[in-house]
């Protein structure tokens, strides 16, 4: 039968397959950020996981742009995916994981979370940052500036607080121009560098969100 469908061409159809009943073996991967080297890590990693149970992947990429997303998951659902593995665009409401839920689609986010009710697989930016914060401390470093501070942004303020919540606990003055706000990407890393060696007083160290960027080794 296998050496029949070959010389005639035949090309499995998975959408005809779904129709006729049978479960979809495709995980949506919808990712807001793909220059991140991180998500592009990430995407490898659970490709890599997927295909051993048997499953393919779908991936989308959003660019921060919430009218992508909404395109991108219609199209997510019109494929009838098994699962949908998501990291939010900035700005999305809470409201949007229910109605994915709704759906009858399995749901995990990555990285931001929204609301309570919804698997999500993320690091403590919180404690990561005052970790960082303290480890420049203790080579010495007092005049600290923070990079990445974006208004309304979850994450930026989770890592804003653990930067300040190390100075604190040092006793250790942190002036309104050493929270810096940029884009997290690689030319707002540079900017934020650029800013701070120009100041009177150039800051010591910068804690930054995205210190692997190119143009920070090259400041350096």
């Amino acid at each position: 039968m296998r050496e029949a469908a070959r010389a005639l061409g035949y090309v499995y159809n998975r959408g005809a397959a779904i129709l006729r009943g049978r479960r979809s073996t495709t995980i949506g991967m919808v990712i807001n950020d793909l220059t991140n080297p991180f998500f592009v890590e990430l995407l490898v990693a659970i490709e890599r996981v997927l295909a051993q149970a048997g499953y393919t992947t779908l991936m989308a990429h959003t660019a921060e742009r919430l009218e992508t997303q909404t395109r991108v998951l219609r199209s997510m659902r019109e494929h009838n995916v098994a699962g949908l593995i998501m990291s939010p665009a900035r700005g999305t409401p809470d409201e949007l994981a229910a109605e994915i839920q709704s759906w009858g689609i399995p749901l995990v986010l990555v990285m931001r979370p929204m609301g309570p009710d919804v698997d999500t697989i993320g690091v403590d930016n919180s404690y990561g940052f005052a970790l960082a914060t303290e480890h420049l401390i203790g080579q010495g470093h007092t005049r600290i500036a923070f990079a990445g501070n974006r208004k309304g942004y979850a994450v930026a303020n989770q890592r804003r607080q653990g930067f300040l919540s190390a100075m604190a606990k040092h006793a250790l003055p942190v002036g309104d121009d050493w929270i810096i706000d940029v884009p997290l990407t690689p030319e707002g890393g540079r900017n934020a560098h650029l800013r701070c060696l120009c100041q009177p007083v150039p800051r010591q160290r910068v804690s930054q969100a995205r210190l692997e960027s190119p143009q920070f080794q090259r400041i350096r």
